[in-house]
């Protein structure tokens, strides 16, 4: 059967590398003595992928990996006995069964959405406020992008990947929530709306804390959870979306 699981990367967890969080599923599917699907060939490896790969240090509420079982387990299941063999800070949210046929995340992902909780110094967030309203009203957006293999730098316009964005202040922090395009076609790190905008309105930023929320699958012209795509009902085993 193939499944899609949703699950948390919080706490602790935040500063396990991409790689590290395969192998952890990878020793938990196996401690939980569900069976994955491997490939064929010289070097079979699990039939298992992630949506998305996460930053380091970024949180999230919203990531999703499928994989392949080679038995016919309700999810709830696979829920209890996967919940048991994850480490501190990896929890999950909820495991649907997918059509055979379905699409991996990782091709169809297309959107992400973010919060943002950014600290300033002892500045007016009002006045940042306005500061970033009049950054985000902007025709372009520049931010420079730091490119390791052909070690330079370019400037570009990351307005068109930003599809939503709004903000929230209180006494003390910052906090923008934002939808921006986080697919194989085009993807834009929430990092970069911090740089811009902290070069933008000439003001210091201590800290700040970035926590993906949701991946999303852009159908027509609304975003849907990946969570809710290809997905079948138990009870009717008919398939969805």
């Amino acid at each position: 059967m193939n499944v899609r699981i949703k699950f948390k990367k919080v706490n602790e967890s935040i500063f396990i590398s991409h790689l590290d969080l395969v192998r952890t599923f990878q020793r938990s599917m196996k401690r939980a003595k569900l069976p994955m699907v491997y490939s064929g060939g010289f070097n079979p490896h699990p039939e298992m992928s992630f949506a998305q790969a996460l930053g380091l240090g970024i949180s999230s509420i919203g990531e999703y990996m499928d994989v392949k079982i080679n038995d016919d387990l309700e999810p709830e299941e696979i829920k209890n006995k996967l919940d048991k063999n994850l480490p501190k800070g990896i929890e999950l949210i909820d495991i649907r069964q997918l059509k055979d046929n379905a699409k991996p995340a990782m091709s169809i992902v297309s959107h992400g959405r973010y919060n943002i909780n950014i600290r300033f110094d002892g500045e007016n967030t009002t006045a940042i406020k306005n500061g970033f309203d009049n950054f985000i009203n902007q025709s372009n957006i520049y931010a420079k992008k730091v490119q390791f293999k052909k070690n330079k730098v370019t400037e570009v316009d990351i307005k068109p990947l930003i599809k939503e964005i709004g903000t929230d202040i209180t006494e003390k922090n910052f906090e923008i929530d934002c939808i921006v395009f986080s697919g194989s076609a085009a993807n834009l790190k929430p990092e970069l709306i911090i740089k811009a905008f902290e070069e933008y309105i000439n003001i210091k930023i201590i800290r700040y804390k970035i926590e993906r929320t949701e991946l999303f699958v852009e159908k027509g012209k609304k975003l849907i959870p990946l969570i809710d795509v290809d997905n079948i009902d138990r009870m009717d085993k008919g398939p969805k979306n």
